[in-house]
């Protein structure tokens, strides 16, 4: 079994507890794990944590929209800042800062990050510019939709990317107060970085006004809008 997905099902901490066995098992072949709004605590955490700080086979975790709290959230971060984690892919809505701190202890790994829904505000913006800044971190998709991100976090998180910019060819800023000023610094990442680029829709016309519409189609395979916008290109 290389994939298991128990979303949407009433897992609870209990049954997570029962899972921790089988995981730490070492003739567990499991690299996918799927937990969805599984009626998850934080106590769901600290197994899981243990399972990411032992040899496991784990590369993608999904623990969106569970009840986990700053609390359990910080219990997990003591897992992903194991040598031993090697997590790829993580998803976690409604989390905090401290997982974006603990990420830059050992960022060479992960691949995507799914942080939407939670408010970083400025710590856990810088926390997350410190780890994009890493010369390790290998991330490659990132997903920020619905995190209260202001046009001045707009600027830090673009900042860190042009610094270490190779590996990101995806990043999702929808749901953002970003703004016509902080799509302008996004700009940047369109033109010289060629990333799929996926915000709110007041901020495209601003794009446009920046880039050629024939350089946006060379450089950019697929282009998400919000506001069910859908442009085809006709070149």
């Amino acid at each position: 079994l290389k994939d298991l997905d128990m979303s949407n099902n009433n897992l609870q901490d209990s049954g997570v507890k029962k899972l921790q066995n089988g995981l730490e098992n070492t003739n567990c072949t499991l690299e996918k794990l799927r937990l969805n709004k599984c009626n998850l605590t934080d106590k769901s955490c600290s197994a899981l944590a243990a399972v990411l700080g032992s040899d496991t086979n784990l590369k993608e975790l999904n623990m969106n929209n569970n009840n986990l709290q700053d609390s359990g959230v910080k219990l997990l971060c003591s897992g992903l800042k194991s040598v031993k984690c090697e997590l790829e892919i993580l998803r976690l809505s409604n989390c905090c800062s401290a997982l974006t701190s603990a990420l830059k202890s050992n960022p060479s790994h992960l691949r995507e990050l799914s942080l939407s829904e939670n408010k970083l505000g400025d710590s856990g913006v810088k926390n997350l510019s410190d780890l994009l800044m890493n010369p390790q971190c290998k991330l490659e998709i990132l997903h920020l939709c619905e995190c209260s991100i202001t046009e001045e976090q707009c600027l830090i998180l673009t900042s860190a990317l042009k610094s270490n910019p190779s590996h990101l060819r995806e990043l999702d800023l929808s749901e953002n107060k970003i703004e016509n000023k902080g799509v302008n610094y996004l700009s940047f990442l369109i033109f010289y970085q060629k990333q799929f680029i996926h915000f709110q829709y007041n901020g495209f016309i601003h794009v446009l006004n920046v880039l050629n519409l024939k350089q946006i189609f060379s450089f950019i395979q697929k282009l998400h809008v919000n506001a069910d916008v859908c442009i085809k290109s006709a070149f």
